[in-house]
């Protein structure tokens, strides 16, 4: 692991303590595996633009950025305190590559029309991956790549036509894996 993601990890254990950011009982053993299942991810992301749907504690979005250096990565997020320790963690890493978003994902998408249909938007734990979906299949976004559970994607097959998808597993991580979906339109078909 980088140095910035050690002092990342090490921000994050420190925050989550007063900020109710990661579980109590999360250790930096865990958080280092959580890490290491963002940077498989980023293998299968071809865009120079990656948006990160819901950052919350910027376990994905953050290494990503620090791991891809020659692209543009937007944390969106909602919640305020939330936002505020991502504002924390850009500065303290010095992530030049890196901005925030606050606001819903729709929002930042319909706002940012241009860099949206040609970036890849990452999503871990994302409550409604239906929405992620949608913006994928009206061409409003180029990649979607999240990591979830093969149940919740087994229940969107349907939702899923036309759409090229790979499935990945996450080492030793059963309930776990990384879906990298791209829309395919009727007249290739």
């Amino acid at each position: 692991m980088t140095d910035k993601l050690d002092e990342y990890i090490d921000l994050l254990v420190e925050a989550g303590r007063s900020m109710n950011l990661v579980s109590r009982d999360t250790d930096r053993r865990q958080l280092g595996r959580l890490v290491s299942e963002s940077r498989l991810l980023g293998k299968f992301i071809k865009s120079r633009m990656i948006v990160d749907a819901g950052s919350g504690n910027g376990l994905l979005g953050i290494p990503l950025a620090v791991m891809n250096h020659e692209s543009a990565v937007v944390l969106v997020e909602t919640n305020q305190k939330k936002c505020r320790f991502l504002e924390t963690a850009l500065r303290f890493l010095a992530l030049g590559n890196a901005t925030l978003y606050q606001g819903p994902i729709k929002q930042w998408v319909r706002s940012h029309r241009v860099e949206a249909a040609q970036s890849c938007v990452v999503a871990r734990g994302f409550p409604r991956l239906d929405v992620l979906l949608n913006e994928l299949k009206k061409g409003r976004v180029a990649e979607l790549a999240v990591i979830t559970s093969p149940d919740k994607t087994n229940k969107m097959e349907k939702d899923m036509e036309r759409v090229v998808k790979n499935r990945y597993n996450i080492p030793s991580r059963d309930h776990l894996v990384v879906i990298k979906m791209e829309y395919v339109s009727r007249e290739t078909f």
